[in-house]
């Protein structure tokens, strides 16, 4: 529920990524570009759905309009604000989505309205062009403003901010009939912080949710209410009294006009309606079986051809509207050919939904009727018995039996299978998935740049190796030399002088030896400049002997300028010994 954060249910080891090589970073760049070129955008075909949540609403309702498209192929954006001689745009939400199915990239863009008409009658919103497609035309009824309950009445009053609604749309059903329950939650903007609302079942009858929560606004006594209704299908299971609990709200509210500021201005919130009493009447004598309460039934042929031919399917589509009941209540449709035809059902297809606080199904289901002969044949039109819960009374609906006069099939030409000349398409030699066109000599020349940045990159990684495989023989060629001072990092040195700390610089110039040698007096038996072994003995006496700290500081800065000066390494001793075991 929109507007109350914190519970939506308001009803109710890893190892850390390196990062690429820079040679590495332009060849990925190519190959992103490479992926986009080479997917062909032109085989996506735009797509494009516009519905509304409800076609029946009152004049101090709301709606929602929602259009979802595919950005391929869309010229300019659909504009609900060109609606305002009928709608008032209160709320307005974009989102966009990208894909990739089957190798094709599909960029979704979703738009949300909240509209309030702006008066009473048949509004008709207007197509919109989804790149050469053009969604169906849509009408809303808009009735007069609803009459202002008791309950909401008092609750103005009151100054209430929240408050409860319960509705049935009858209280005399009859057993097994499907009787339409809502609950509405009225709460002012920014009052309600989180909350749950539970309704439990009555004993005694059947209690089922129809959908998801919608949410709208209502204007009452000049303040706009957030309204959230959840919609239930009610179904007596006997006759007889019948109590429906009342709904309870359990939440947070802010409690004054600094409730937002301050944790202690907000309160817990409880309500509660009254609870519905309803009287069920007993199947009349009279009953048909199946038995089948309705409040009204419509019948009509949403396709159905004037002739047929013999082994080639007809298509018949019959939709039924049954207010007042279940998708599960309606029984099967039936359609049935006299004579020589096969009869194919798909399976039916059923919409639910409330229609001015009633329960509604749409039931529709598509046949193929496939003649066997020439000659006339007839189609038996579905026929559903039923009951008239208002006028107590039972009632037959039917559709026109279909009268075909079934032709010839008509010849057929070339084998299955078979392409003519003029459908083969031409061949290229290339790749059906390959786009054509200029995007084709894009792609291959960003397969050049791909290939050319792949092989400079491999070339400038050759080549730090080998600069890292030479450095490392010099390396080694100054170590075994002996004459070449090692390399050393001066800059810990460095700092340990300008701290003024003794015992820091000892210990750095310790680090100095590879490796690292124990104390000073170790130290100074590896140097060969006498200068360095003079600055390291003014350190001793400025640490032990009480010399002049200072002093020593700046004899080891000058001496130890250009580096420490190592003695040359000593050759191993010959072992002039003849070997005790000669070979």
């Amino acid at each position: 529920m929109k507007g109350l954060p914190g519970k939506r249910e308001i009803f109710g080891s890893g190892s850390e990524s390196e990062s690429w090589p820079s040679w590495k970073r332009p060849a990925a760049w190519l190959a992103w570009l490479l992926l986009l070129v080479l997917i062909p955008f032109d085989a996506v075909r735009a797509e494009a759905r516009i519905w509304i949540d409800r076609d029946r609403l009152a004049l101090d309702e709301t709606l929602t309009l929602t259009i979802e498209t595919d950005v391929a192929g869309l010229s300019s954006l659909p504009d609900p604000y060109l609606m305002g001689r009928d709608f008032r745009t209160l709320d307005h939400r974009t989102s966009q989505e990208t894909q990739i199915i089957n190798g094709q990239v599909r960029m979704k863009l979703t738009m949300v309205f909240t509209l309030q008409p702006l008066h009473e009658g048949e509004i008709v919103i207007p197509t919109y062009d989804f790149g050469g497609a053009r969604n169906e035309t849509l009408r809303v009824t808009v009735l007069p403003p609803r009459a202002t309950p008791a309950a909401q009445v008092d609750a103005r009053q009151e100054g209430r901010a929240v408050f409860l609604e319960t509705q049935v749309d009858t209280r005399t059903p009859y057993v097994q009939q499907t009787v339409g329950y809502s609950v509405k939650l009225y709460y002012l903007p920014a009052t309600l912080l989180d909350g749950a609302l539970k309704q439990d079942p009555p004993e005694g009858a059947n209690l089922q949710q129809l959908g998801e929560d919608r949410e709208y606004s209502q204007s009452i006594g000049g303040r706009t209410y957030r309204v959230a209704e959840r919609r239930f299908l009610l179904v007596p299971d006997r006759a007889g009294k019948l109590v429906v609990p009342g709904a309870r709200f359990e939440g947070r509210s802010v409690g004054g006009l600094f409730g937002d500021f301050f944790g202690d201005m907000r309160s817990d919130t409880q309500l509660s309606s009254t609870p519905l009493t309803l009287q069920v009447k007993p199947l009349p004598a009279t009953a048909q079986q199946p038995w089948l309460p309705l409040r009204g039934l419509r019948m009509r042929y949403l396709e159905a051809p004037q002739s047929a031919r013999v082994g080639e399917a007809a298509k018949v589509v019959v939709e039924v509207v049954a207010e007042g009941a279940s998708a599960a209540q309606l029984p099967s449709l039936e359609l049935r050919a006299e004579g020589d035809a096969q009869v194919l059902a798909e399976p039916v297809q059923t919409h639910e939904r409330f229609v001015d606080g009633r329960p509604q199904v749409i039931a529709t289901r598509t046949f193929s009727v496939i003649p066997g002969r020439v000659g006339r044949l007839q189609v038996r039109a579905p026929r559903l018995n039923w009951w008239d819960a208002d006028a107590d009374t039972a009632r037959v609906s039917a559709l026109q039996d279909l009268q075909w006069q079934v032709l010839a099939g008509a010849n057929i030409g070339p084998a299955i299978g078979a392409q003519t000349s003029e459908d083969t398409p031409p061949r290229s030699g290339l790749p059906t998935w390959l786009p054509r066109g200029p995007w084709l000599w894009i792609g291959i020349v960003l397969v050049a740049l791909w290939l050319a940045a792949l092989t400079w990159g491999w070339r400038l990684w050759s080549l730090r190796g080998a600069r890292a495989s030479r450095s490392t023989t010099i390396s080694s060629e100054k170590s075994a030399g002996g004459s070449a001072p090692a390399p050393v990092d001066g800059h810990a040195l460095k700092r340990a002088l300008a701290s003024g700390d003794l015992g820091l610089i000892a210990r750095s110039l310790c680090m100095l030896a590879q490796p690292p040698v124990s104390d000073l007096d170790a130290l100074r038996r590896r140097l060969a400049d006498p200068e360095q072994r003079a600055a390291i003995e003014a350190l001793q006496q400025a640490r032990w002997g009480g010399g002049d700290p200072v002093a020593a500081r700046a004899a080891l800065r000058k001496a130890f300028a250009q580096g420490p000066r190592w003695l040359a390494p000593q050759a191993a001793a010959v072992n002039r010994l003849p070997p005790l075991y000669p070979s």
